[in-house]
């Protein structure tokens, strides 16, 4: 994974990640 400084892009990947976890 690449290290993002951007709160914003982290926000957004931990998002995602809730996503897909939801989903399975």
């Amino acid at each position: 994974l690449l290290h993002v400084r951007h709160p914003t892009a982290k926000q957004a990947v931990i998002t995602a990640i809730d996503l897909l976890g939801r989903a399975v």
